[in-house]
């Protein structure tokens, strides 16, 4: 079964959620082409092309 990439991205919007500056960061930008990964991270504040 191959996952939705719309399923991820479902629901109110994760900027509009109340908890998101205590639990996430900002939403980071990523290609149009990412990853799901990459997608989920960056909707999570994360930057996905972090590294150490």
């Amino acid at each position: 079964m191959e996952p939705r990439k719309g399923a991820a991205c479902g629901g109110s919007g994760p900027a509009e959620e109340p908890s998101r500056d205590a639990i996430f960061g900002p939403i980071v930008p990523v290609p149009g082409d990412a990853s799901l990964l990459d997608r989920a991270l960056g909707l999570s504040g994360r930057d996905p092309g972090w590294t150490l």
